[in-house]
Parts: structure tokens; C-alpha cells; sequence
């Protein structure tokens, strides 16, 4: 399951990671102070029993951020209730998306400077690191400490999270994570592009360079989750809405 992959992979690095998955809940606390790293998510509980797994796994992280994602087949089926009862607030929803390799994958002219290549060395890491801590302001210092520690594993040339950057004259201006899984279906996460760099087409060259690596690595579909910016994006690319996923992080206040 390629949610697992991109939670866990590179999570299991960070030397005070814990990661726990029991089949019921994931919780990924990476030891970093970034609700972009602590997750908890894949809940599939009984009415019963919900409550009392969501006090154990909101303490789990004391005072450090965190977010919980909620995704279409999360049970039970009330549990955005539950999480806003235990002082959790709704922070976004994102589109769940899918499109089937098996059918042709679009082949499309990139811009014609624009490089893509994958992560293999640790400048190129360090390069997309910095594109992914940008999304902040300012930018997030974690995310670097986050894939400085995993650099082992990202480099790591049987690793299951792909990573993809886009260079523009040697400067890494967009990135990509893609995300294998045995059961065939792969996850496409992290599609950035610099803030001064976008609207040339950047973030959907990405795309479609990482549709074409997921079918030659024997994918059969691709999910995503989609902000309302890039829904028409994707859409374009051939990806159909099957979902949503919902955000929950601690209120201010926690």
C-alpha cells in the first residue's frame, strides 16, 4: 500500500522515529517538530473501540504537531466527529485521485530546458529538500533535517519511494515522489514547483515523467491527492476524482 510506503520509508530514518501500524491504525512520529512528518492515518476501527485509540494515539505526540488524515475508506464511519470531540480541528480537505496505466500513458513535449532526473546523490537531496521546506515561510527546517537523515534509504537504489526533480540551468526548481507498492498501485506525492517558476507547464512534466516510471516499474494505477489548485491539472493528465481526504491537526490552544 503506497500510503504506508510514503509515510513510513523514509520515517523509519529519523533516529527518534516511532512507527506503529497494527492493521487497525498508523501512527508515524517521526521525532520532528513538523505535521508534515507526524501522521496518523489508514484508521480502520470499530464504533466501539474508536474513542479510546484516539486518546492513545493524540498523546503519543504530547505537544509536538501532528496531522490526521482521513481518507475514503477510513472507518468508523463518523470519525471526523470523533477527532473534532477529542480537539482536533478540520484543517483542508484534498481530492483523492486515480488514473490507470493501462492504458497509454500521455507522452508530452517537456519545456525545452527543463531536466528531470531521480534523486542519486545527495546534492540532487539536498536540492529537493530545499523545493519542499520552500512551501513554508519561511522555509521549514525540518523538512531538510527530515531527508538528510533518510539519505541512506532515498539513495538506496531498490528503495520503494522514487524522488523526482526538475532542473532548470543545474537548479532544482520542481520535485516529485513517487511511491511503489506490491499490490501494483503507486502513490504520487510532493509535486512542487519554486513559486518563481511556475506556470510553464514544470509541475505537469513531472507528472507525466512519473506516470512513465511507475508503468516501467510495473505499476498498474496511480493515486494522488489533489488541492483545489492542481485538480485541473490532473484532470488533464488523465486522473479521475474517487474521494476525498480530510485534514484534522490540535487546535491552537492544545
Amino acid at each position: 500500500m503506497h500510503v504506508l510506503t510514503h509515510y513510513t520509508a523514509l520515517a523509519a530514518c529519523q533516529p527518534q522515529a516511532q512507527v506503529l501500524d497494527d492493521g487497525q491504525l498508523l501512527v508515524v512520529d517521526s521525532g520532528l517538530a513538523s505535521d508534515t512528518f507526524n501522521v496518523i492515518t489508514c484508521a480502520c476501527l470499530s464504533a466501539s473501540q474508536a474513542s479510546t485509540r484516539i486518546k492513545k494515539a493524540i498523546q503519543m505526540f504530547g505537544n509536538r504537531p501532528f496531522s490526521w488524515w482521513v481518507g475514503p475508506q477510513d472507518q468508523p464511519a463518523g470519525l471526523p466527529e470523533l477527532l473534532v470531540a477529542e480537539g482536533l480541528v478540520h484543517a483542508e480537505d484534498e481530492t483523492a485521485m486515480a488514473t490507470d496505466l493501462t492504458e497509454s500513458t500521455q507522452v508530452s513535449s517537456e519545456p525545452t530546458t527543463l531536466h528531470i532526473r531521480r534523486v542519486v546523490n545527495e546534492e540532487d537531496l539536498f536540492g529537493y529538500a530545499q523545493v519542499i521546506a520552500a512551501n513554508w515561510t519561511p522555509p521549514d527546517p525540518e523538512v531538510k533535517r527530515f531527508y538528510g537523515n533518510a539519505v541512506n534509504e532515498v539513495l538506496r537504489p531498490a528503495s520503494p519511494v522514487v524522488l523526482l526533480i526538475g532542473c532548470l540551468e543545474d537548479q532544482v526548481v520542481a520535485t516529485a515522489e513517487l511511491c511503489l507498492s506490491t499490490d501494483g498501485t503507486a502513490g504520487l506525492y510532493n509535486v512542487a514547483t519554486r513559486v518563481e517558476f511556475r506556470g510553464r507547464g514544470i509541475g505537469s512534466a513531472l507528472t507525466r515523467r512519473a506516470l512513465r516510471v511507475a508503468k516501467a516499474q510495473g505499476m498498474h494505477h496511480v493515486e494522488l491527492q489533489a488541492s483545489k489548485d492542481g485538480l485541473s491539472i490532473y484532470r488533464r493528465l488523465g486522473f479521475v476524482d474517487v474521494g476525498q481526504w480530510r485534514e484534522f491537526k490540535p487546535s491552537l490552544g492544545r
